[in-house]
Order: structure tokens, then sequence, then C-alpha cells
């Protein structure tokens, strides 16, 4: 194994972690990804943070993400410092990382976006339009088109919300937002408004880029660059994705191989294209 494999092995983290070792941790992975290493993560280091045994979490991860997409398994010869049978090792992906481990507790995603996300928003923020927030009157609803259709917003100390379940169901979910979704992107990003007797949520940009990194669904980019446009006053080119994917040829045979398959196991295909996400 190499040297900077066993830097990041050693870091063993556990539900106390505080924010700054999860960091550490993290921040080392993303070295292992950067260098083309597909698998950096050692499940023994990783599981205390989202699951009470590692027991239940070998089962969630065997249960819910494929082999040799999502991770490796490698026994090690020999017996165990214990005695008894050989060790076996999960090595696990990136994206594998984020939705069976970061995901699951907000405090931990939290910390995994400002290190794995902050590259890709740096590198991604729209060109501001002339057309700002300072045209719209201070906590006022006003009807705004989004594309094709009509969605609100609602302007607080010169920042932009727009009505966060139009966006939802515009990108591709069948309901509007939840408590769950808005738990993992941030409440600081939101803002409740009373729209006749009901508390409507609004999310502003910043809330918006996170919901795009966090999303499990492909979005058509002409639809996110209608968001940033019609909602928030901002640009991005029609031909320019707010993501890369990466497939080697193996993960592109893999894809060929599922969609072949009749019926098509479409959450399959789908896990394998959202796994060159980088």
């Amino acid at each position: 194994m190499e040297k900077n494999e066993k830097q990041a092995k050693g870091l063993q983290l556990t539900k106390d972690s505080t924010p700054a070792i999860v960091k550490n941790y993290f921040e080392k992975i993303l070295e292992l990804k950067q260098i083309g290493k597909d698998f950096p993560v050692n499940l023994d280091d990783a599981w205390p943070l989202a699951y009470s045994e590692k027991g239940k979490a070998v089962r969630a991860l065997k249960t819910n993400f494929v082999e040799d997409v999502h991770y490796q398994v490698l026994a090690q010869n020999g017996k165990n410092s214990k005695g008894g049978r050989p060790v076996t090792e999960y090595w696990l992906s990136v994206p594998c990382l984020e939705y069976f481990i970061a995901s699951r507790v907000h405090p931990v995603f939290e910390v995994y976006r400002k290190v794995f996300h902050a590259t890709i928003e740096q590198k991604q923020q729209p060109k501001q339009l002339s057309q700002t927030a300072s045209k719209y009157q201070e906590k006022t609803v006003f009807a705004v088109k989004m594309g094709q259709i009509i969605n609100q917003i609602y302007v607080i100390d010169g920042v932009i919300y727009a009505k966060a379940s139009p966006i939802m169901k515009y990108i591709g979910y069948l309901n509007g937002i939840s408590t769950q979704q808005i738990d993992r992107i941030g409440r600081q990003y939101f803002v409740q408004v009373k729209i006749g007797l009901s508390d409507v949520w609004f999310i502003n940009m910043e809330g918006f880029n996170n919901l795009l990194q966090m999303t499990t669904i492909p979005v058509k980019v002409s639809v996110i660059s209608n968001i940033y446009h019609d909602l928030y006053g901002v640009e991005i080119p029609d031909d320019e994705s707010p993501f890369t994917y990466k497939f080697t040829d193996r993960d592109i045979l893999q894809i060929i191989e599922e969609i072949n398959k009749k019926p098509i196991h479409k959450d399959k295909v789908l896990s394998l294209l959202l796994n060159g996400k980088q």
C-alpha cells in the first residue's frame, strides 16, 4: 500500500470527531482522488460517522451500492491480529462516500461539501447581469418567469430568494421540497415567507448551488440556466455543464451492458452514470 494511502487510513473517525478532524480526513481523501485513486476511502475509517456498528454499514453498502463500481472488496492475506478469519477491507469511491456516509449526517455533509464542492463552486461562479436584486422592492413577493412557467421571488437585504417547491419540480423531482432536503442543503440558505395562510420556503442562489451538488437526478443544462437567469439574475452559458463527468473504458462498457439488458434496470444505470460525476 502506498504511503499516502497509509496516511488516509490512519485517520480513523468516530461520531465524536471534531469538524477539524473530519475536514483533515476529507482533504487527504481529496488528495488521493486527485492523483487518480478510484477507491480512496477505507470503510473502517469512516463508518463510525454515520453507523452504530460496522456490520450494519457493510450490509447497507452491499444492499445499496454496486461492487467494483462504487466500492471494492480486498481480502488481506493471513489472519487478523486477534486470530480467526482473514481481514476483509472495503474501499469506497468518493461518490459512494458522499451518499453512503456524508449525506446521512448534516454536520458531516457540511464539512464534506466545503472540501469536495468548493473547487466546483469556485470554477463555476455565474456572471452577474446588470439586472440585480435592486430592481425589486424589499420584502415583497413578485411573480417571475422560470423558463416557460411562473415562479415567485422575494428579496431581503439585497439577496434574491426564489420559491423552492417549483424549482424542485422544474429540475425533475416529483414533489416539492422536504424538511430533510432543507436540512441537508442548509437552513441558512432559506427564508419562510407568509403567503395567504401558509409559510412557504424560499431559497437563495447559494442554496440552489448546494442543491445542484446534492441532486441524484440528471438535470438539463438549459433548465439550470433558466433558473439562474430568470430567478437570480445571473447567467451561465447554455453549453457549459455545471458538472464534469469522467468515465473509464470499463465504466462505459458497463453502462452499455446495463442499457442493453431487457428489462433495463434504470436505478442501476443511473447509479453508474452518477458515479462519474466529479
